[in-house]
């Protein structure tokens, strides 16, 4: 079978499992009654099947990129899994002591149903483009390279190291594997010193893990010893095992970024590691569940509904967009564009050193505000009612489409350079930018400028230390 026919074979297979699930939760969604304003509820799934089938399958299959993947995984669970669970549960509400107005409910569904046409429009012209571009200027795909020296990367990793043991309450903020009860604490109560040498060891821990498991790749290659593939392996379960805090969305994406390198270099190798890092990620994600300890909306009485309220959260739900469309009534002077500003900037690491202590609140306040009337930041303002409350119904998509075309930007950065170390740290970016359907300016901002403003003054200083080293040996 060749490449060609492989690839048209998974399409096919992709769209008639989404084509199939699809269609049956618009079905069962349809044979049910709803409560009022969720009228649009059946066109969610409908509308995903005709978008997965005519887009995103195809993007992903015949132009694969790790937003792509993440993106259609997720956005498969916002239009058609969610919509399925809110009628299997009955569960048409949320967490808010004063829910949301049917009119709410139903312009809520009106904008998850444009942004998904705007969305998947932008990545139809996106992947038109790149196309465009490869024709014109034909590439054979570059294989990974490591940078050729790499000095201050072990400089950077033996002050990040001492840092962090140095540092008070730094070190107590690690994990491995097994999440502690004291990091959620500890975090909360770090100094700004501590703080940064815990960020300083986070980003040494990934590098030393692909210098490692570069040097695997390098010794299997030359050798075929099937040894360094298990101490590769062994490398990233470290990786991956060494975390900050209780955030399972850090611990997800550094395990998809570090399958997806293993993969480039070990390919025949790679499903049975995918298993092992997989089933212990599942077993890690479950113990921090139990460790955030988050409070039951049934009141531990109902596991489906409690998934259903976990899914609304997280996904950016009928019921949050709803809320969001009614935070913007309720507090106008929250639609200043100092208040775009800051959430724009205030999240950005760096910046937020010069900006954080002015007279300007976040969006997600107004929207905890209008969610449970008091201080509580626990709820996530969906980017579409984000949008929406800047820039109206009409330009509500914009800000998810300005991440969608960052992350086909860093993707053509990847595909030009090739460098591991590159390749690793724009893939959890890219990978992070998948989820931006339930997330907003200030979540993707934040973990964005997290993984790679640092990371990348690292990555051209050492760039920088190459050619001065150079430049002498010419001298001479």
């Amino acid at each position: 079978m060749t490449s060609l026919s492989k690839k048209r074979l998974i399409e096919f297979s992709g769209v008639a499992i989404i084509a199939l699930l699809s269609l049956f939760s618009f079905i069962f969604i349809s044979l049910h009654d709803r409560e009022p304003g969720y009228e649009l509820l059946p066109l969610l799934p409908l509308l995903y099947l005709f978008a997965a089938s005519f887009v995103y399958v195809r993007s992903l299959v015949y132009d694969f990129k790790m937003f792509n993947l993440v993106f259609i995984a997720l956005s498969f669970m916002r239009y058609v899994v969610l919509p399925f669970f809110i009628v299997y549960a009955g569960y048409y509400g949320g967490r808010s002591p004063v829910p949301p107005t049917a009119h709410s409910y139903n312009l809520a569904l009106q904008l998850m149903l444009y942004e998904l046409v705007i969305v998947t429009i932008a990545i139809a012209i996106f992947d038109a483009i790149r196309k465009k571009r490869k024709k014109q200027h034909p590439l054979s795909e570059k294989s990974l390279t490591r940078s050729p020296s790499t000095f201050f990367y072990v400089l950077f990793a033996i002050v990040a190291i001492l840092g962090v043991v140095i540092m008070p309450g730094a070190l107590n903020s690690v994990s491995f594997l097994v999440p502690s009860d004291r990091v959620v604490g500890v975090l909360q109560t770090l100094s700004l010193p501590s703080y940064f040498a815990l960020y300083m060891f986070m980003i040494a821990k990934q590098l030393v893990a692909l210098l490692l498991i570069w040097l695997c790749f390098e010794k299997y290659k030359s050798q075929g010893q099937v040894y360094y593939v298990y101490a590769a392996i062994a490398v990233m379960v470290l990786n991956i095992s060494i975390f900050a805090g209780t955030n399972r969305t850090d611990i997800i994406l550094c395990t998809i970024t570090s399958l997806f390198v293993f993969k480039k270099l070990f390919p025949d190798h790679f499903k049975k590691a995918a298993i092992l890092i997989v089933s212990i990620v599942t077993f890690v994600v479950v113990l921090i569940a139990s460790v955030r300890q988050i409070v039951s909306v049934s009141g531990d009485l109902s596991q489906l509904v409690d998934f259903t309220d976990t899914m609304q959260v997280y996904l950016g739900g009928p019921y949050n967009v709803a809320m969001a469309i009614e935070m913007k009534n309720m507090f106008p002077e929250a639609g200043h564009l100092s208040v775009l500003f800051y959430d724009i900037f205030r999240p950005m690491i760096g910046v937020n050193i010069f900006i954080k202590d002015l007279p300007i609140d976040f969006s997600v306040l107004y929207f905890n505000e209008r969610y449970f009337f008091k201080d509580n930041v626990s709820q996530i303002l969906p980017m579409i009612g984000q949008g929406n409350l800047y820039f109206g119904y009409l330009f509500a998509p914009l800000l998810s489409v300005s991440f969608v075309a960052l992350a086909y930007f860093f993707q053509a950065q990847m595909e030009r350079v090739g460098n591991i170390e590159l390749v690793y740290f724009l893939t959890i970016s890219t990978a992070r930018i998948g989820f931006l359907m339930g997330q907003n300016t200030m979540n993707l901002v934040n973990d964005i400028s997290y993984n790679l403003v640092l990371f990348l003054i690292i990555y051209f200083l050492n760039q920088k230390i190459i050619y001065k080293r150079r430049q002498r040996s010419t001298i001479l």
